[in-house]
């Protein structure tokens, strides 16, 4: 997992509380995250989260927290090790695939369910820091 999507309490400035979230599980994630609203660096809120830079959930917190939940719920049910899609060779009609590990992608999930909690106890945002 070479790249990353992070995530951070707007309000931190401790870099030991970014949540570095792998893009191979952000992207087979990503459709859903659609469904929230967050604030672009251009200050215009949009439908899901800038992919190429910095994007702000405040309000949508709880429903980004909701499908958080809902992806750990399948993800536990997932076998220890597991493949998610990152690619397609139109050639040989076959998917790239990253084999990712069940119990470090519950980790990480928990890690942002936990983090949209604190901004929700501390009022603050979450600040969502893209490639």
């Amino acid at each position: 997992m070479s790249s990353s999507i992070d995530f951070s309490l707007s309000s931190s400035t401790d870099s030991k509380k970014v949540i570095q979230f792998p893009t191979s599980l952000y992207d087979y994630m990503e459709y859903t995250f659609l469904w929230i609203e967050s604030t672009w660096v251009d200050d215009i809120t949009r439908k899901g989260l800038d992919y190429m830079g910095p994007s702000i959930i405040s309000h949508d917190i709880p429903k980004f927290k909701e499908i958080l939940i809902s992806w750990k719920n399948l993800f536990s049910l997932a076998t220890e090790q597991f493949d998610v899609p990152i690619g397609y060779d139109f050639e040989t009609s076959e998917r790239y695939k990253e084999t990712l590990d069940k119990s470090k992608t519950l980790y990480l999930i928990e890690s942002l369910i936990v983090l949209c909690d604190l901004a929700i106890e501390l009022d603050d945002t979450i600040t969502v820091y893209g490639l």
